[in-house]
């Protein structure tokens, strides 16, 4: 479960209440999926598996590019779609081959920016084969009108690192809040010694370094007299690191890994905390819900930040700006500590406007939909699916053997 299976299904509940049908295509196993999710979105969408479209499903976690398709139920699939979203290039590559295979003429695909390294230079040399063709489909073949980015410094990084123009992408920001259901968090009164919990959601990875170092500022704080306490949600590699630095400094009564959590049981588990430190989506359901959110920059080595997410919402806040000065978490800690409820009061508001202003998911929703978005039908998108497949196999094989293997380092940010 992460940001965007959960920005899915909130699309489709939205669009539901519009009256409007969205369909869904999962590559994994129904057993594979995470069980909440799908049985949520089945109520407000329609869900079709691999064994619905491949005639060799069991082989298609792997070689979708590959599998004969059944045709007549590809063309349900695709009746009277207008649009293909997908997420990464590798799908966008399955949609152009279920439009091409069956002659579609009038479906579009759009592809989401939904992170800022997930579509490399394609004209990097050390790139392997199938992030090449991925990247090149997506941003030399597929209409720029096609692209949808989630900030505006997303372009600007394309456009001046990697010299891709992509003026013509349609930029909105994702859609986390259903602005019809906010709830304003209320302190308790002040006593002498506070309390203070804090409290991280995502998925525990390589990039996002502040999972680690979360770990030492916790015991700085307490060391320096703090009362505080650090709830993590979340699942993934890192996991075993965190319980093992845990253990050192003996903060079992204090810190603790409490592994996933049902996406309709975030917001009211949020509102049990005081700060929440972290990015994605996840900062934005804290900030809904009035718990004072603090930027979690990925792939940073130090314990810094840009502040608090409701000063920097309108920017890419995953991305280091150098431009940007950054801040101690620990002395942010620290301050927000010797606020009074008045203050924190004021300053929980202030994430609850700004975030219900700028990612309402009734905007997004319409986003997605009033693009002017062009076809492919009439173009011819030349690649080797064969090789392709091999170079991903094999480079998923050389990852197992290297830490610093292109694929476990493709989402650190410089």
């Amino acid at each position: 479960m992460g940001g965007i299976e959960t920005l899915f299904l909130r699309l489709a509940k939205d669009r539901y209440r519009e009256g409007k049908v969205t369909k869904i295509l999962l590559l994994s196993k129904p057993n594979k999926s995470d069980l909440e999710l799908l049985t949520d979105i089945k109520l407000y969408a329609e869900v079709y598996f691999a064994k619905d479209i491949f005639t060799l499903s069991v082989l298609s976690n792997v070689l979708p590019l590959l599998l004969p398709i059944k045709q007549e139920a590809v063309r349900g699939l695709l009746e009277n779609v207008k649009q293909i979203h997908v997420s990464s290039g590798h799908n966008a590559l399955l949609a152009y081959k279920l439009i091409n295979e069956t002659n579609i003429k009038n479906t579009y695909i759009t592809v989401g920016f939904y992170h800022s390294r997930e579509f490399p230079n394609y004209r990097t040399s050390n790139l392997p084969f199938y992030e090449k063709v991925n990247s090149h489909f997506v941003l030399n073949f597929l209409p720029k009108e096609n692209l949808l980015t989630f900030s505006s410094s997303i372009v600007e990084l394309y456009q001046k690192k990697f010299t891709i123009d992509l003026a013509e992408a349609k930029t909105f920001r994702i859609g986390v809040i259903d602005t019809t259901s906010l709830l304003y968090k209320q302190y308790k009164d002040s006593t002498s010694d506070r309390q203070i919990k804090l409290c991280s959601i995502g998925r525990l990875v390589n990039f996002k370094t502040y999972n680690l170092w979360m770990i030492d500022v916790v015991y700085k704080l307490r060391n320096s007299g703090l009362n505080i306490t650090y709830d993590i949600y979340g699942t993934g590699p890192l996991y075993d690191s965190m319980q093992l630095k845990i253990k050192q400094y003996n903060l079992e009564r204090y810190v603790r890994l409490l592994g996933g959590i049902e996406y309709k049981e975030i917001q009211s588990e949020l509102t049990k905390y005081d700060l929440f430190i972290g990015s994605g989506t996840a900062i934005i359901e804290a900030s809904a819900v009035g718990v004072c959110s603090i930027i979690g920059l990925e792939s940073i080595k130090k314990p810094q930040t840009y502040g608090y997410f409701c000063d920097f919402a309108d920017i890419d806040y995953n991305i280091i700006d150098k431009s940007i000065e950054l801040q101690s978490v620990e002395n942010i800690i620290k301050e927000f500590s010797a606020l009074t409820n008045e203050q924190r009061a004021s300053l929980s508001k202030k994430h609850i406007d700004v975030t219900a202003n700028i990612f309402s998911i009734q905007a997004c929703s319409k986003a997605f939909e009033t693009g002017v978005y062009k076809s492919i039908a009439l173009k011819s998108f030349e690649y080797s699916p064969v090789r392709y497949v091999m170079s991903f196999l094999f480079n998923k094989l050389l990852s197992s053997l290297s830490k610093e293997h292109y694929v476990n380092n493709k989402y650190k940010i410089n």
